[in-house]
C-alpha cells in the first residue's frame, strides 16, 4: 500500500483551527524542499486558503506522489508520499493539525515523523508535539 498518512475530521473542528491552517500556511511557506499545487506541476505553487481552512500541495515533478488536501468537513483523507521530500511539510502540518482536532495517524513511527516535528517547532517557534496516535 505504501507509506501514507490518515486523517479524520468528522467532529466539528475545534475554533483553534483557523489558527492551525494559518500555521500550515507558514510551514508550507518555509518549506526547506520544493512544492507545487496538488498536481506537482513545476511553475505552480501550494493552494492555502485560510478563510476556508484548505492547504493543498505537493512535491514538485519526480518527488510529487500523491496530493496533500486538507479541508474542514470532508471527513477521511489520505496522502501517500512514499517518503518523497515533501513528506517533511506533511508531517509538519499534521502535526499541527493534529492539536486543533484533526485525528491523525499513519503508516509511519515516530521516528519516521522526527524531521517533520522538527520541521514544524522550528517554523513555528515552539515545540509541536507528536500527536498520540503514532507509533513509537
Amino acid at each position: 500500500m505504501g507509506y501514507t498518512h490518515y486523517w479524520d475530521n468528522v467532529a466539528p473542528l475545534y475554533d483553534n483551527y483557523r489558527a492551525a491552517v494559518e500555521d500550515c500556511a507558514q510551514i508550507v511557506q518555509a518549506s526547506p524542499v520544493p512544492l507545487a499545487d496538488g498536481f506537482g506541476e513545476a511553475g505552480t505553487k501550494p493552494e492555502l486558503s485560510i478563510p476556508e481552512g484548505k492547504v493543498r500541495f505537493n512535491g514538485l515533478g519526480k518527488d510529487s506522489f500523491e496530493t496533500f488536501d486538507v479541508a474542514p468537513g470532508e471527513g477521511f483523507g489520505f496522502c501517500k508520499t512514499g517518503h518523497r521530500p515533501y513528506d517533511v511539510v506533511v508531517v509538519a502540518c499534521l502535526a499541527r493539525l493534529a492539536e486543533a482536532g484533526l485525528k491523525v495517524t499513519s503508516d509511519g513511527d515516530r521516528g519516521e515523523w522526527a524531521e517533520g516535528l522538527a520541521f514544524a517547532s522550528k517554523v513555528l517557534g515552539r515545540d509541536v508535539p507528536c500527536p498520540e496516535e503514532i507509533r513509537k
